[in-house]
């Protein structure tokens, strides 16, 4: 008997995870297709902060930090979120006085889930695509977040959107 209880409260703890999954994929495209609408009347200013720790092969791990602010707006064509053309400015290159890398950024649905591309214009249009993508809000904005691991580094992303005033 003790070991049919297990069993029932592990199918039902996995059923619940599943479900918990689910609902929060659900919530991430939710939020996205509210913040697109929002962006889609005026746009909307954004603040996007890149963490790096990178490790060179016989050398310690090292972290640095790029940061670049820009608007976003509606992509009508394919109802995504985009940037125009931004600089990002980095934390190892001259604590930020150095030189700078234009990029652009998209994020979109696929299915029940919300992904962002992240295009390098600098490096000859070379695209990153961030996984395990997260979309919420609170009372001052909209925040993405996302992460991109390969080679020898990690980098955190983080994507805070707010109203402001945009001038043509």
């Amino acid at each position: 008997m003790k070991h049919l209880i297990l069993i029932f409260s592990l199918l039902t703890l996995l059923s619940l995870s599943a479900f918990t999954t689910t609902a929060s994929a659900q919530s991430n495209v939710q939020v996205l297709n509210e913040l697109i609408e929002r962006a889609g009347y005026d746009g909307m200013c954004m603040a996007i902060d890149v963490t790096t720790i990178r490790k060179d092969p016989g050398k310690r791990a090292y972290t640095y930090t790029a940061h670049g602010t820009k608007e976003v707006y509606k992509n009508n064509s394919n109802n995504s979120l985009g940037s125009i053309e931004y600089r990002m400015a980095f934390s190892d290159r001259n604590r930020f006085q150095g030189n700078t890398d234009r990029q652009r950024f998209e994020v979109y649905k696929v299915g029940n889930r919300v992904d962002m591309k992240i295009t390098l214009i600098t490096w000859g249009n070379a695209t990153v695509t961030l996984t395990n993508v997260k979309v919420f809000k609170d009372q001052y904005g909209y925040y993405i977040t996302g992460k991109k691991t390969g080679g020898r580094s990690t980098s955190l992303y983080t994507v805070a959107m707010y109203d402001c005033e945009i001038i043509f």
